[in-house]
């Protein structure tokens, strides 16, 4: 027999299940509006969520960026997707290079070939291209501050921009 709480959690996880990333995409994709194939950018806490939400046919090539540990060993091994292990909050040297992998992404991509780009929460804090006067450290030492004085997530972002 099950307790109010055993009810209470299986109404939270069924309700967590719903708004998850694999499951978001994989209603999104069964309404039909896309191609039977594409090219997929995945960048974000729930990359690996979101592109497991997609059917396996319906992937050409893809990248997917995420938070250190997020990415499973099922994408890990599928040759069609390029997983890179990045930094949140704090960018790192894997940052930058996860930058310089999705400018190389896209540029690669062939032309009038669709690209379905998923991207979800940490997303700004694990890719980052710098402008030219900005070094990492600078960019470290900014987010450290930011972050230290509590500033709010709409302000982190507008600095990041």
């Amino acid at each position: 027999m099950n307790t109010i709480r055993d009810d209470l959690l299986d109404i939270f996880q069924t309700a967590v299940a719903a708004v998850g990333g694999k499951s978001v995409v994989s209603k999104e994709i069964q309404k039909g509006n896309y191609p039977d194939e594409f090219h997929v950018i995945a960048i974000g806490k729930a990359a690996d969520a979101m592109l497991q939400g997609l059917p396996t046919g319906t992937i050409n090539t893809a990248l997917l960026i995420s938070k250190r540990g997020h990415i499973s060993a099922k994408l890990h091994q599928d040759p069609r997707i390029n997983c890179i292990e990045s930094d949140h909050p704090v960018p790192k040297d894997n940052t930058l290079k996860a930058g310089q992998a999705l400018l190389e992404f896209i540029l690669q991509l062939p032309e009038h070939e669709p690209c379905v780009f998923l991207i979800s929460g940490g997303a700004s804090a694990l890719v980052d291209v710098l402008e030219d006067g900005w070094d990492l450290s600078q960019l470290q030492q900014l987010t450290d501050y930011l972050l230290a004085n509590a500033d709010a997530i709409d302000a982190l972002m507008a600095i990041r921009r």
